[in-house]
């Protein structure tokens, strides 16, 4: 066997995000800038009491993750050390995972490579929030894995990385909850694909929420969450419908409306992909694409002015559904010009990590966002 046959054809997605992220950490560090707080520190937290991961803000997934990986370990590694490596590892399983997704619906390899560097370099967010250790990067790439399996038609996996998904990230519930509602009526599945979605996909939910009921909490322990103080309408002193959108214009700074440029910016790719993929809502790939647009529309509308940010931080889900819609057009570049502006690309959007890197650590936001 060849080697070229060995190598995955995702790798220059793979090399050029891991450069990037490298390029990331190198950069913070020089400046002296410490990704060991906020959510960070509270993940940390909850991973030390491992044994009662019933956080209200913060679902178990990752912590107990960061568990395990400390026992694997034997606590050899530092907090930032262990925690940058889970994201970055999940990042990259995220780029592998959309070549894969790309691929599974017909994309030539070009085109797939594309959408795969698009997502490890999302503007001004791809490797921002893996090198900033939270839980986006892993959430993302349970969701992309989610897809790919979908679109195969193997319920079971797709479902268990589903509820995964769901004791990862909150923000991701209404994507979670769409992809396992429409998983029932694709024409070529049968009901019995929708039912074991949905059982595999229930399973780890149901699975913290009884241990956090055995455990002492309340019955509703698990809809306990942060919403207030980022859902507009529930959150005092916000206004009640759009806040995110509306507010963000008349009270935010001038950094604020231009990440808001950043928001619509995605929020107008998001209705691009629901426009082109709602008459066939009843096949998988469009139908997940519907999903994911959905979930970046539904964010932007319903976050308030401090946390729209987050309907940019998840758009990377729409890396392969916005690749389909361009693919004919990437296919038919020479070669040479192909590269030229693919080098350009990558430059551009390295250049869109730095700023956000720069910009939220010299303001201290990227931990609040």
């Amino acid at each position: 066997m060849s080697t070229s046959r060995r190598l995955p054809g995702s790798l220059p997605a793979l090399a050029i995000t891991t450069g990037a992220f490298g390029i990331l950490l190198c950069y913070w560090d020089s400046i002296g800038f410490s990704t060991f707080s906020s959510d960070p520190i509270n993940y940390w937290a909850d991973s030390l009491y491992w044994q009662h991961p019933f956080n209200e803000f913060h679902v178990a997934g990752y912590p107990l993750l960061l568990a395990l990986a400390r026992g694997i370990t034997f606590d050899a590694l530092s907090p930032i050390a262990l925690m940058t490596t889970i994201t970055g590892v999940a990042l990259l399983a995220g780029v592998h995972g959309t070549y894969r997704l790309a691929s599974a619906v017909g994309c030539l390899r070009r085109t797939s490579r594309a959408a795969a560097t698009a997502f490890g370099l999302w503007p001004f967010v791809g490797t921002v929030y893996a090198a900033f250790p939270i839980a986006d990067a892993l959430v993302l790439s349970l969701m992309v894995w989610a897809a790919v399996w979908i679109v195969r038609g193997r319920a079971i996996p797709a479902g268990l990385l589903l509820g995964l998904a769901a004791v990862t990230h909150k923000s991701l519930w209404p994507a979670i909850g769409l992809a396992v509602v429409v998983s029932w009526c694709w024409t070529d599945r049968g009901r019995a694909f929708g039912a074991r979605v949905s059982a595999f996909a229930a399973a780890p939910v149901v699975a913290l929420w009884v241990a956090g009921i055995a455990d002492g909490e309340s019955a509703t322990w698990l809809l306990a969450s942060s919403a207030d103080d980022g859902i507009a309408p529930l959150r005092r002193n916000s206004i009640p419908v759009f806040d995110g959108l509306v507010g963000t214009v008349l009270y935010g700074d001038a950094v604020a409306r231009a990440r808001l440029v950043m928001v619509l910016a995605a929020v107008a790719l998001a209705l691009v992909v629901l426009l082109s993929s709602y008459r066939r809502w009843r096949e998988p790939f469009p139908a997940m694409a519907a999903v994911f647009a959905l979930e970046i529309v539904g964010l932007a509308l319903v976050m308030n002015q401090h946390l729209v940010w987050s309907s940019v931080r998840f758009s990377g889900l729409l890396a392969v559904p916005g690749a389909v819609l361009v693919a004919s057009r990437l296919d038919a570049i020479p070669t040479r010009r192909w590269h030229l502006l693919a080098a350009a690309a990558v430059a551009v959007l390295v250049g869109t990590q730095l700023l956000t890197a720069w910009e939220g650590a010299d303001r201290g936001w990227l931990g609040y966002l």
